[in-house]
């Protein structure tokens, strides 16, 4: 103890006798403090600084260091640990992060995070809604033809356009009679009933032959949303649309024509 006591009073340049000893217990406290606040300290979270650091770089467009940290710890930014973190960057008023909180969120795959999933559909961003779409069929198919079936006749038109494109990625043939309905709607925004028609095609459902048909021979619609509809028709089962690719033949338009006869000669 002395010998301790002569170090740490020649680092403390105090002079001696009851100066120094009072010196002395005064800085053994402060180290004994020290090293029980470090002790009682809570590690740090590894999983909430990642994705803390992440978020700071999307929102600064350092898209690139964000990549980089997302792929090299995957496991950890994707762990029930990190959940919610990312909760939190759903309220981000970046984009981009709302984007990657979405699907980080979806792929993790908490049920709980369900209804955050499906409120992101109406995102104000559309890249968002897609994510959303996405990691909602990843998470619970079920689920998720239930809201796109309810959400293909929302007043929403961008709602409704999401809808029939993630119910064709599903294959969910179920949607045929509304999209078909809608695609015959000539008082719908032109842009959902090409979509519609695109829909259709991608279904593959012979339902859709001659509505489809139809249209691409209807003279009084706009020619791009008649050539999607007749793309649409060539997309369909041959045999079963043989009927429907007959009537092409007999366009005015030569795009459509020749879409019809190439398909017939295929």
């Amino acid at each position: 103890m002395v010998k301790r006591s002569k170090r740490f009073s020649g680092q403390l340049g105090v002079a001696p006798g009851a100066a120094r000893g009072a010196a002395l217990v005064a800085a053994l406290v402060a180290v004994l403090v020290v090293g029980v606040t470090s002790s009682c300290s809570p590690p740090a979270d590894p999983a909430r600084a990642m994705v803390q650091r992440i978020v700071e770089d999307l929102a600064a467009q350092r898209y690139g260091s964000a990549t980089a940290i997302y792929r090299e710890a995957e496991d950890v930014v994707l762990s029930e640990a990190a959940a919610d973190s990312w909760r939190r960057a759903l309220e981000h008023e970046d984009a981009t992060v709302r984007q990657w909180a979405v699907d980080a969120l979806s792929r993790i795959g908490d049920p709980d995070d369900l209804t955050r999933i499906v409120r992101a559909l109406d995102d104000s961003f559309r890249k968002v809604q897609q994510i959303a779409a996405e990691g909602l069929v990843r998470m619970d198919p079920g689920h998720a033809r239930e809201v796109f079936m309810l959400r293909l006749e929302a007043p929403d038109i961008m709602g409704r356009v999401l809808a029939a494109q993630t119910l064709a990625d599903m294959g969910e043939t179920a949607a045929v009679p509304i999209m078909i309905e809608q695609l015959q709607d000539d008082s719908m925004d032109d842009g959902v009933r090409d979509v519609m028609a695109q829909s259709l095609g991608r279904l593959g459902d012979s339902r859709a032959a001659m509505p489809l048909a139809d249209l691409a021979l209807d003279e009084s619609a706009a020619l791009l949303l008649r050539r999607s509809a007749a793309d649409a028709v060539t997309l369909l089962p041959p045999v079963e649309a043989q009927d429907a690719l007959r009537r092409l033949g007999q366009a005015d338009d030569a795009y459509i024509r020749e879409l019809g006869e190439r398909a017939l000669r295929d």
